[in-house]
């Protein structure tokens, strides 16, 4: 309860200023994927939700990182993590980075 937000807080910055960066951050992702046609038309659906998941927990982690402590390195490990899911789809493997098998 009040203790865990008070945790967060102290290292997310106030709940309400972290939310609104991150919809403001998400807003233009989604905005621009819309009008983005490579995007639309040739990327496979699963590939979409990966990008799409990962584009909006990285935008989570960067508001916590410009409304709270921008030094604490568990933000930056899972952008580095969520980023990594893409690259390796992206290059043929499975999110973990095995090889993909059909």
């Amino acid at each position: 309860g009040q203790n865990l937000t008070a945790v967060r807080g102290a290292k997310y910055g106030p709940a309400e200023w972290q939310f609104a960066v991150a919809q403001e951050l998400k807003k233009i992702i989604h905005d621009n994927l819309r009008i983005n046609a490579d995007f639309r038309d040739n990327v496979n659906f699963e590939l979409k939700a990966v990008i799409i998941e990962t584009l909006e927990m990285n935008m989570t982690k960067i508001s916590r990182i410009l409304t709270g402590q921008a030094d604490y390195d568990d933000n930056w490990r899972d952008i580095i993590g969520y980023s990594t899911l893409v690259m390796n789809m992206c290059q043929g493997l499975t999110a973990n980075g095995k090889v993909r098998t059909k």
